[in-house]
């Protein structure tokens, strides 16, 4: 039990120290300070310092994207919640998760973890079936315009959330990241929606999301 517990809080301050700071800035010294223990306990649970951040930054990512999917299987399969409910719902993991795995936290990845993050863009790609059976549900239920292509209208939504979060566009706008998240949120999707759909999304939004 005791090696789990040191793993773990292992795990979770090398996260937060790779979030917060970047690669190099992770050090298996500091690491081991920090904790309490020697680097020999760390090297014991993992062979590397990338071993051990790709387990770090594997869970929370997965935890993010199963989230992800089962509010998408819910919006298909229960009828007990309105689409605009779930959908809400939805953005609402995104922007919780796009403010903790920023634009800086992903060049990070991409640069010191390659093989780490092509594993990340195959749960991207799955991401998109997912929002792409969500956004055809908004089509079937007469919320989402029919004309608009639906892989032009995620890729507009990609692009711009990951150009907007970069730091310098971000530095420039009196808002955090969750405010310019939920901006994009409700500029894209309604202007995608049909008369009646904008008047359920409104019935449906919390009062400060729009603001």
């Amino acid at each position: 039990m005791e090696k789990t517990d040191t793993r773990q809080r292992l795990l979770i301050l090398a996260k937060d120290w790779f979030i917060e700071h970047g690669y190099k800035f992770v050090k298996t010294d500091d690491l081991a300070k920090e904790l309490g223990i020697s680097k020999r306990t760390i090297y014991s649970m993992f062979p590397s310092k990338d071993e051990m951040l790709i387990e770090a930054l594997r869970l929370p990512i997965i935890d993010f994207e199963n989230k992800l999917e089962e509010l998408a299987l819910r919006m298909i399969d229960d009828d007990k919640f309105t689409f605009f409910e779930n959908l809400i719902s939805l953005w609402d993991q995104i922007i919780e998760h796009s403010t903790i795995f920023t634009f800086k936290f992903d060049a990070e990845i991409k640069k010191y973890l390659p093989q780490f993050y092509s594993a990340c863009q195959n749960q991207t790609n799955k991401r998109f079936s997912n929002f792409k059976r969500v956004f055809e549900i908004g089509v079937e239920r007469g919320y989402l315009k029919s004309e608009i292509n639906i892989d032009v209208f995620m890729n507009i939504m990609h692009f711009t959330m990951s150009n907007m979060l970069r730091n310098e566009n971000l530095a420039n706008l009196p808002l955090n990241i969750k405010d310019v998240l939920r901006q994009i949120f409700i500029v894209v999707f309604t202007g995608a929606m049909t008369p009646a759909g904008a008047v359920k999304f409104y019935e449906t939004i919390p009062t400060d999301a729009s603001t």
